[in-house]
Formats: C-alpha cells, structure tokens, sequence
C-alpha cells in the first residue's frame, strides 16, 4: 500500500490556471475521492498523479519518494478511464493479460493471473468473448481486471462509471468497495457524482474552480459543510438556502420570512446570515400546531418510498422531503425547521459559522 501526497501543485493552460495550489495526502489503502462538477479541474489533477500531465509547480511523492519527474510507467500506477479503452480485435483473456505480455511474463503466469482475476470480477465465462459481445458493465469489469492484474501501487479511477446506466452503476458500486476491501490498494477515484463518491469513499475532497473546497468524510461533508458551495453540491435534493435576520446573537435567534426559530445554546449567529436546511430536517404535519407555521404546496412529487415536496410560505419556496403518501399539490400542510439541524452561513464568506 503505497501513502499519495501532493505538495502545491498549480496547473496552468497558457494563462488559465485550472489547478490553484492544492495540498492532500491520501493515505495508505484509502479509497480516496476527488467530487466536483464538470470543468472544476479534478480530472487534470488525477494526470498530474498518473503522469500523463506535467504540474506548473509543486510536487507528487509516493510515500517518501518524489515521483513528479517519472513517467507513468515508472510510477506504477493503473488507470481506469470512462470510455474503457479496450482493444477491440482482442479477446477479454488478451485484455486482462496486456499488461502481463508487456511485461514479458510468462505464459504459465499469464494464465494464472488472468484466471485469478477474471474470477475476482465475475467474468470466467466470458473469457474468450471480444469486447463487442459484452454489455457495458461487463466492459468495465474488463478493464477493472486489467488495472488489477498489474498489482499496481495505485489505482486511478476517472468516471468509471458514468457511461452505465442507473441499475448498474448501483450494481458496480457495490462491486468496486468490494474489490476495495480485498485488495485494500491505495485508490483515488474522480466522479461528479455525490451519491457515488459518498457510498464509495472512505474521504472525498470536494474540488471547485481549481481548488479544495473541503475533505472529509462523507457524512462529514454533509452534516458539517465547510461553506455555501459544499451545502448546495452535496445532498439531493440540494440544501434549501434562504436569508434570515437575526433577532438576538445570543442566544441566537432568528427570523425567516416571519417565522422565528431559537438556535441551539451553541450556535452564535453575526448580524445578517443565510439559513441552511436540508430536505428532510423539515417537520410537517396536515394539522395545524403549536410553532409551525402554514404553508401550501405547489408541487409534489413522489419518489418511491418518500415524496419531495415544494411548499410556499410568505413568498419562500422550500423542498421538503416527507414519508407521508396522501398530500397533493394544493394542499394546506404545516412545517417547522428542525433548530437543532439548521446550519448558518455568512452571506460575504459564504463560510459555514
């Protein structure tokens, strides 16, 4: 298991910089994610580790070995990319055992290896096949098994999963933490996509514009984000924002569109802040209560085993997420924030307080 650390590294194209001084060490055996959205430069960054791409400044070290002037090869590492990037006149077995024949092993450990590791993803029978007469997850499994068999001291994984569909990247998923537990070899993995970086990760920096904006445990990310960003990016639905006058620092109370919530004793609010709620730290009822207030919803929409809902009140909209099954749009129902789930933000900093 080999630890990853990366010391300023910048990227610049002509005069854009796309990386902006960035500092991580991933740990031995970490499933490591780097989530953003498109065009944020985490892509970029996985090449700088791979070596396919040249950092403007800074440094990569393997353990304690700076390897920023090594080729990818000398680095040994193995990437999986979205696309697979399978040989199409070879079989599934001359696939898995490319990086064996480069390396001059012989066929007895060819065979070996590439039976061993054709087992470990579930593809002994398909052995003989071209990559045309496999379905999509099947091909990713191929190149899964590829990357495996080189025993390589990382494995860099960039949206492996984003051209399968729905069922099978749930599928592949489960498959991949896994692998991950048997092979327990360091892996950083790219993905814009929140719900897969947080069931597969052990931490996941949130990238944005060239720049870390927080790394954390997943539910680290989601019960304490670091600012405005990583609240709206994580969670779905995102986390409902609204602007809030604070009526007493402390204790901290609030107002929001007229309706007044008492923080916890901790929280310390500043002058003017935004109000953070998720979803589901929402109570609601369809009787009136004590300190809910009434609001109408103008959309619903079920989703199987729970419904999002949009509710208007005073001219805010929030989505709130509820197991209750028999509310339609235009309905009366009541709500009241959870206090002790609310997270403040300062509107200048976008800082999380």
């Amino acid at each position: 298991m080999t630890r990853v650390e990366l010391k300023g590294i910048t990227k610049r194209f002509n005069t854009t910089e796309v990386i902006k001084g960035v500092d991580l060490l991933i740990e031995r055996g970490e499933f490591f994610t780097l989530l953003g959205p498109s065009g944020c430069g985490k892509s970029t960054l996985l090449n700088i580790v791979a070596g396919l791409e040249e950092p403007t400044t800074g440094s990569i070290y393997f353990d304690d070995r700076d390897v920023t002037a090594l080729s990818p090869p000398k680095r040994d590492v193995a990437m999986v990319f979205q696309t697979y990037a399978l040989y199409p006149h070879m079989s599934v077995f001359e696939n898995i055992a490319f990086p064996l024949r480069v390396r001059k092993e012989g066929q007895d450990t060819v065979e070996r290896e590439v039976r061993r590791v054709a087992a470990l993803v579930g593809l002994e029978r398909h052995l003989s096949k071209r990559p045309s007469q496999l379905s999509g997850g099947e091909r990713q499994r191929v190149a899964l098994a590829r990357a495996i068999v080189r025993r390589p001291r990382v494995f860099l994984m960039d949206e492996p999963l984003s051209n399968l569909d729905a069922r099978l990247r749930i599928i592949m998923r489960t498959e991949l933490k896994r692998l991950h537990r048997e092979l327990a070899i360091t892996t950083i993995y790219v993905t814009h996509d929140q719900e897969e970086a947080m069931s597969l990760s052990d931490r996941v920096a949130v990238f944005h514009a060239g720049t870390i904006q927080q790394c954390a445990p997943a539910m680290e990310l989601y019960r304490r984000p670091a600012n405005l960003f990583v609240a709206r990016f994580i969670g779905s639905p995102p986390m409902n924002i609204v602007e809030a006058k604070v009526l007493s620092q402390r204790p901290a109370v609030i107002d929001m569109c007229g309706m007044t919530i008492e923080l916890p004793a901790t929280v310390v609010a500043e002058e003017g802040v935004l109000a953070g709620i998720r979803p589901e730290d929402v109570e609601l009822s369809t009787r009136a209560a004590p300190a809910m207030a009434e609001a109408v919803v103008d959309v619903a929409e079920p989703v199987g085993v729970y419904q999002l809902l949009e509710i208007v009140y005073n001219g805010l909209r929030l989505m709130v997420r509820t197991e209750m099954e028999d509310i339609r749009a235009g309905d009366r129902v009541y709500f009241r924030p959870i206090a002790e789930r609310i997270h403040l933000f300062n509107p200048v900093t976008e800082r999380r307080l």
